[in-house]
């Protein structure tokens, strides 16, 4: 390795670098960088604009929610929008510059004392700060390592409270390279709906691991796998679906459980009935899943799970489900008549109906 003198500081407490001011305890912005950008005018096309956006964006992990206050900048920044700096935008600028002044200081990250994740999830976006106690000046002192934002994505928009805040807790996670998640960086990422199935209690999993002992299929394929065993006999006694997958690497062990890889997925694979039949009611019946059609409701399923029938036994699930069958179009009466509606005979009953408005005048009964 080649050293150039030129470039190299010795005996300085902090330096200049890459846009930041480094010290052994912090680092920070540096202001010079700051001052020029602050210099400049309002920008008065899209080349500058998105200057000034990449340079804060570069600055982001010094700056608390930031993916919020550029939100209306970006919009203009694409090649289909007009550019045109209103009230509204120049008041998010102005935002993003005061930001750069006021920007925090960072603490050096300590990876032998734990660190603190605060969280915030909302419609703009999710948000989190990485905070850690430090002795400074004989004095323990909490302080950010980093912030990380980011917006949500149209699909995430719906989800809940529960839901945004778990999506919020794995994905900063994640992204703040946690000590306690690399382990896992190496292993699939097993995802439902945005949650990674990781962060499920361990009892689901002990259960499945039970089942994996009764089934004949499962035993042999945990043994296979953990062991690396290479006897033909035992490839021989599973079942014929079972062995094809094997045969083609698909089956993967991680703490116990058997996993099934595709091309664009990786699910834990089931053997125990009883669990399969939750799975399937889950993705179709319950209430929150809202009665997804025949094509839907397989889709769900192969994002979540795999046994050899998975696909016939879902349709088939479909074609029993009462209530899709008297909703269905091809068993309900011609589009444009009207159906009675069944009274229900106890709370909480789920009634199908279509909003009809607009009815053409009928003399005094309209």
């Amino acid at each position: 390795m080649k050293i150039s003198l030129k470039k190299c500081n010795f005996g300085f407490e902090e330096l200049e670098a890459l846009g930041h001011v480094v010290s052994g305890l912090s680092f920070g912005i540096d202001k010079n960088k700051v001052a020029a950008v602050l210099l400049k005018p309002i920008p008065q096309s899209k080349k500058e604009l998105m200057s000034f956006l990449g340079f804060s964006s570069y600055s982001r992990q010094h700056l608390k929610d930031f993916t919020i206050l550029p939100k209306s900048l970006y919009r203009i920044c694409d090649q289909q929008n007009v550019f045109e700096m209103t009230q509204e935008r120049i008041k998010a600028y102005e935002k993003i510059r005061k930001a750069l002044t006021e920007a925090n200081l960072l603490l050096m990250p300590d990876w032998n004392i734990p660190f603190k994740l605060y969280i915030d999830a909302c419609g703009d976006g999710l948000g989190a700060a990485l905070h850690q106690v430090q002795i400074i000046d004989d004095k323990p002192t909490e302080g950010p390592v980093c912030y990380i934002s980011r917006q949500i994505k149209p699909t995430e928009a719906r989800y809940g409270a529960s839901q945004m805040e778990c999506l919020c807790l794995v994905g900063t996670s994640q992204h703040s390279d946690n000590p306690a998640y690399v382990p896992l960086e190496a292993e699939p990422q097993i995802t439902i709906e945005g949650i990674n199935i990781t962060d499920i209690g361990t009892e689901f999993f002990e259960e499945i691991r039970e089942y994996y002992k009764q089934d004949n299929n499962c035993h042999i394929l945990t043994s296979l796998i953990d062991k690396d065993c290479k006897d033909t006999s035992l490839v021989n006694a599973l079942d014929e679906i079972w062995k094809n997958s094997y045969c083609e690497g698909r089956f993967h062990l991680f703490d116990g459980v058997i996993y099934h890889r595709t091309k664009h997925s990786c699910v834990m694979t089931l053997c125990s009935r009883l669990i399969i039949n939750t799975i399937i009611h889950e993705f179709h019946h319950s209430i929150d899943s809202g009665q997804l059609s025949e094509a839907r409701t397989p889709e769900k399923v192969k994002n979540c799970a795999w046994w050899p029938s998975w696909r016939k036994e879902t349709i088939e699930y479909f074609h029993t489900c009462d209530r899709c069958q008297r909703a269905n179009r091809s068993t309900g009466k011609k589009f444009g008549l009207m159906i009675h509606i069944q009274e229900p005979k106890s709370p909480w009953k789920v009634v199908h109906m279509d909003w009809v408005t607009a009815l053409p005048p009928s003399g005094d009964k309209s």
